[in-house]
């Protein structure tokens, strides 16, 4: 007498078997990106956590501090006092904000979302203004220049008319002869 209770996996319909993996692995997917954005709603509940901390851990997450400073262009004296959020002014010592063109940069080096972008932001107390050409520019290469050089990201900057205080990565200053 068979047992139709069980059924062999020979015996089974190998589209059936497809459609089930795919359906497991859609599953899977679908679990790890509603873990993904809990961890990252309850990170985002740490008022306390400060600029150089949450740098430290993109850092971590993103890529070597070499390979950001290769690709950022900013100086070892700059990624001291964002890592440190301190800098030194007349023997005296002096919390460290970084700027809106800094933190555009270590979003487009380290290809962040627009999420953990804000964040940046708001735990620099920086204030962006959708309103201003230059803040949508920044945000606009956030959102669309993943993988590309701060070199050509300002080349888009210059063309929507920054100025070179507004450029991302380290400011060069011109010395005067």
């Amino acid at each position: 007498m068979s047992n139709t209770l069980f059924k062999d996996k020979e015996s089974e319909n190998p589209e059936e078997i497809k459609k089930q993996k795919r359906q497991e692995k859609a599953k899977r997917e679908f679990d790890k990106l509603v873990n993904e954005i809990k961890r990252e709603y309850i990170s985002t509940l740490d008022f306390s956590m400060t600029f150089p901390v949450l740098f430290n851990k993109i850092l971590e997450k993103k890529i070597s501090l070499e390979e950001f400073r290769a690709k950022s262009s900013i100086s070892r004296q700059s990624m001291t006092m964002i890592m440190s959020g301190k800098y030194k002014r007349n023997k005296k010592e002096i919390d460290y904000f970084p700027s809106i063109r800094i933190i555009i940069t270590i979003s487009i080096v380290c290809e962040l979302d627009m999420l953990m972008t804000r964040k940046l932001l708001r735990v620099a107390g920086v204030n962006f203004d959708e309103t201003r050409t230059l803040h949508y520019t920044y945000f606009y290469l956030v959102t669309h220049c993943k993988g590309k050089s701060i070199e050509y990201c300002n080349k888009v900057l210059k063309e929507m008319g920054a100025e070179d205080g507004e450029l991302l990565g380290e400011k060069k200053y011109k010395r005067s002869k």
